[in-house]
């Protein structure tokens, strides 16, 4: 126990660790500098690449990549627009019987048909087409034309050509005039319109000796690819003609043997011949088809 009089001894309170060290050690830990790429020391070994810097990379890449493939894209799709404005020039120009609105179309790629010189397909659409020819001229209206493997240099060569157009009743009377050897004038016109299973009938007025002779017509397809015009009835005055004499007043009409016109496909340009025929209001509808033809002697 402590004397009277005296004061007690401070407890000691024990030192911790820290309390222990010097004050120099407990100074604040100076910082580790870090390096960055560009910084390491020269002979240092390289670190790899870090992900994020990569996916920069990549990216300017890809941008890049899209640029080029847009501007590639664009030149492409302008060249394109170029050989499709030339096909229609180049139709008009190998086609003169053609009218000036008639319009071309394609299908596919013209760019890559043209390196080869020539376009898988080609369809025109005309209001008319024109036809020279010795005799009375032709103008085959509202004309659809198909054509496949088209050349696109002169002669302008078709593998195939499968199109369809109108006679008039009005050229078609003077094909029949020019056809039949005795026969002076003709006024064709419609009787009844065809179908898909029937071609329809359509008649001749002429006139005889002042009287009013009418034959009615049933179109075909003559063998060599004409057209096979075959009367089937006939009258003169009103009054029925026999048919099956062989000297009846039919074949002294039309000056022909038979009581028919054939109308030869000489009347088409070389290398086409008719293939199918019906009677409509406008006229005689016809299909025509042909291979291995030069454009440029379509309108002659």
């Amino acid at each position: 126990m402590s004397e009277p009089g005296t004061r007690p001894e401070e407890e000691m309170t024990p030192e911790t660790p820290e309390d222990l060290e010097a004050p120099e050690d407990r100074k604040t830990p100076a910082p580790v500098d870090v390096l960055t790429d560009e910084e390491e020391p020269t002979g240092a070994r390289s670190r790899p690449r870090r992900p994020a810097r990569r996916g920069r990379l990549w990216r300017r890449a890809l941008v890049a990549l899209t640029v080029l493939v847009l501007v590639l894209a664009a030149a492409a799709a302008g060249a394109e627009h170029v050989v499709r404005g030339r096909v229609g020039d180049v139709v008009h120009a190998a086609v003169p019987g053609l009218c000036t609105d008639a319009e071309v179309s394609t299908q596919g790629i013209l760019l890559a048909q043209a390196l080869t010189g020539s376009l898988d397909t080609l369809t025109v659409t005309s209001p008319c087409f024109h036809l020279e020819r010795e005799g009375p001229a032709l103008d085959l209206r509202d004309v659809t034309a198909t054509l496949t493997g088209v050349g696109i240099e002169d002669p302008y060569s078709t593998q195939t050509l499968n199109a369809t157009g109108t006679i008039t009743w009005e050229d078609l009377s003077a094909l029949v005039v020019d056809a039949a050897p005795a026969l002076e004038e003709a006024t064709a016109a419609p009787e009844e319109y065809g179908t898909v299973t029937a071609p329809g009938t359509f008649t001749i007025a002429s006139e005889v000796l002042r009287l009013n002779a009418v034959l009615v017509v049933v179109p075909s397809l003559a063998p060599d690819g004409g057209l096979l015009l075959t009367v089937t009835r006939a009258s003169l005055a009103g009054v029925g003609i026999d048919l099956d004499d062989e000297d009846s007043f039919v074949t002294t009409l039309l000056g022909t043997q038979t009581p028919e016109v054939v109308i030869t496909r000489d009347l088409l340009p070389q290398g086409l011949s008719f293939s199918a025929v019906i009677v409509t209001e406008e006229g005689l509808r016809v299909s025509m088809s042909g291979q291995d033809l030069d454009l440029a002697t379509l309108s002659t």
